[in-house]
């Protein structure tokens, strides 16, 4: 009964925050709710095989804790949107209207080839580096699947604080920020309907996606995909004329179900690509590849429910399982000592009978285990605030003929909201892994405004009108 009232009372907070924060599909309001109520009723199959009958105190966490961020978010709204709106049309000239025709940001096909070949060579560094990390540690390390899957365990279940360092931990990142960034230019060019570029920007996106599979885990790969998923939803209803979720096309929704498809298929056989396992057993009967999904869908809210039944546990630093990724920054400039948790890189995999349920506890496990039940929605509520106040700038910014940093760091954050259903992604951001991701993003906006003034400049001739960067650069590149 409990997990049913909120599962209605998700719903209510979707509808409401979705018509209160202006309707917008990518809000942090929906991103928020909406993978929660699928998560529900991914459990309600295993009814009763979970036990999914939440607690009273699980029920309350989880639902007060959606309440503060939804409210917080809505305040956001109704303090900067008006305000962006005014604000940036002031400071930045005649905003965009809805309707009005987006203009695609057009480089040279030879640049996303050499991009696509630059990402391969890092990537095979970066593989080098870990098959020697991995060997260092007595890990197997022949393969490609036995490097990766080793690099893996070694981060995340090994006793020690390790990752990669050095020039391949830098040039994880380009590619990282690579992918973000190609989330974004691929975005924009599919809703400006481009045909030169177009195959071009793919490949590299493409590209640049794989290759971050080389650290063993799935979710920074997933990241560029939903990033790309945010970022295409937001130009859409903002130059396609698409004012509400009844005005999508369906060749949009479409797209945007082709993204989950693809999402769904290498999530369950990539497992073997990247040495975790057995993934052509999860295909061997369809029970088989639904449980494959509800063990990272249905279960962390279980595993939740389980987690606050055994107690909240002692730590010693303030927030020390919340932003346990923070400490290990700060660890490693010495600011500060014992403060890095290794025994949240290696949460206890749950069982309840035999069933296994994974090791994942939601967005609310960390901070109730360190802030208790009003620290939680403290928490929510200031994540809710900051969010909705990055995503109404993003929102009002006009879309000029450059590459829009706020843009595509909100596309980094809408993974992790979504994914809040799962773990405390939100907190994970917050760390020097976070800021180097967002130098190389800043670096490639900063690369492109010296490129379209460089082009600019090249168009100044006697007697000429200038033209916008795209128009110069596609005659260059007939």
């Amino acid at each position: 009964m409990n997990t049913f009232l909120l599962l209605l009372l998700m719903i209510c907070l979707l509808v409401f925050g979705y018509f209160m924060t202006g309707k917008q599909l990518a809000s942090p309001v929906v991103l928020f709710t909406f993978p929660f109520i699928l998560a529900i009723l991914d459990g309600f199959v295993y009814y009763t095989q979970w036990q999914y009958n939440l607690s009273s105190l699980a029920l309350s966490i989880a639902l007060w804790g959606t309440i503060c961020f939804v409210s917080a978010a809505v305040a956001s709204h109704f303090v900067f949107s008006d305000f962006y709106k005014k604000h940036l049309t002031i400071r930045r000239g005649k905003a965009k209207k809805a309707g009005e025709e987006l203009r695609p940001l057009i480089l040279p096909n030879w640049f996303y080839v050499v991009l696509s070949i630059v990402c391969v060579i890092n990537f095979l560094i970066i593989l080098h580096a870990e098959k020697a990390l991995d060997a260092s540690y007595g890990y197997p390390a022949s393969s490609f699947s036995d490097i990766v899957g080793s690099y893996n365990q070694l981060t995340k279940f090994g006793n020690l604080n390790v990752s990669l360092d050095g020039v391949a931990a830098y040039l994880y990142e380009v590619n990282f920020g690579s992918a973000l960034v190609l989330s974004y230019l691929l975005a924009r060019n599919l809703i400006a309907h481009v045909r030169g570029t177009k195959a071009y920007v793919v490949l590299a996106y493409v590209v640049s996606t794989v290759t971050l599979l080389s650290c063993g885990s799935r979710s920074v790969a997933l990241t560029s995909l939903f990033s790309f998923t945010v970022i295409y939803i937001i130009l859409k209803q903002k130059y396609a004329g698409v004012t509400s979720i009844s005005g999508m096309k369906v060749r949009s929704f479409g797209r945007i179900l082709l993204a989950f498809v693809l999402f769904a298929v290498v999530f369950l056989f990539s497992l073997d690509f990247i040495g975790r396992g057995n993934s052509t057993d999860n295909w061997s009967s369809p029970s088989k590849v639904f449980y494959a999904f509800s063990i990272y869908l249905g279960a962390p809210l279980k595993n939740f429910d389980l987690a606050v039944a055994a107690g909240r546990q002692p730590t010693i630093c303030f927030g020390e399982n919340t932003f346990n990724h923070l400490y290990q920054t700060l660890d490693k400039f010495h600011i500060t000592q014992g403060c890095v948790s290794t025994e949240l890189a290696q949460s206890t995999f749950e069982i309840l009978g035999q069933w296994f349920l994974g090791n994942v506890y939601t967005v609310f496990d960390n901070m109730y285990n360190d802030f208790g039940f009003i620290g939680t929605l403290v928490l929510l509520a200031l994540y809710g605030f900051f969010l909705q106040w990055l995503f109404e700038y993003v929102v009002a910014r006009p879309e000029r003929d450059s590459i829009p940093f706020f843009m595509i760091y909100y596309g980094y954050m809408g993974y992790q909201i979504i994914f809040s259903f799962f773990a405390d992604m939100i907190s994970e951001t917050i760390s020097m892994v976070m800021v180097k991701k967002m130098i190389i993003t800043g670096i490639w906006c900063f690369g492109y405004y010296l490129y379209g003034r460089h082009v600019k400049n090249k168009a100044k001739v006697p007697g000429d009108t200038l033209r916008t960067i795209d128009e110069i650069t596609k005659s260059g590149l007939q």
